[in-house]
Formats: C-alpha cells, structure tokens, sequence
C-alpha cells in the first residue's frame, strides 16, 4: 500500500513540476509577442488576463500530456 501512495505522490509532484514550468513559458511567450507587437507593428502593449488564462490552460493541457508521456516511458523502462 506504501509504495503505490509513494508512486503516487511522485505522479503529482512531477504533475505539478510540468504544470509550473509550462505556464511559466508560455506566460513568457505570450509576454515576447506582446513586446513584438509594441515595438515591431507599432501596436497597443496590453498584457492581458486572458493571456494568463491562456497560458494556464496551455499548462493544464500540456503538463498532463508530458507527465502522462514521462509514465508511459518509465513503465516501459521498468518492465524490461
């Protein structure tokens, strides 16, 4: 029982670590094609809350999918 609450917990924390570390990109994606637009086209700099909102959907979406990807490859490591 132990070893699967640990396996667990290390399934959520390397969750959680893919979450924070792929929000913070996109935020700051999001964050130089704002700066493009301003000093490239000549547009309005607006940071909005939708781009937070963006860049944390693109967090949820894709953390799940790499830390799902990272299971699947440590399974079949393990198995052989």
């Amino acid at each position: 029982m132990m070893n699967y609450q640990s396996l667990l917990l290390r399934f959520l924390i390397s969750l959680l670590i893919w979450f924070f570390t792929i929000f913070f990109m996109a935020i700051v994606m999001f964050f130089i094609a704002r700066v493009f637009a301003f000093y490239l086209i000549g547009g309005d700099f607006l940071f909005s809350y939708m781009d937070i909102v963006k860049s944390f959907k693109i967090g949820v979406c894709c953390s799940l999918l790499c830390n799902t990807g990272i299971w699947v490859l440590f399974w079949c490591n393990k198995r052989n």
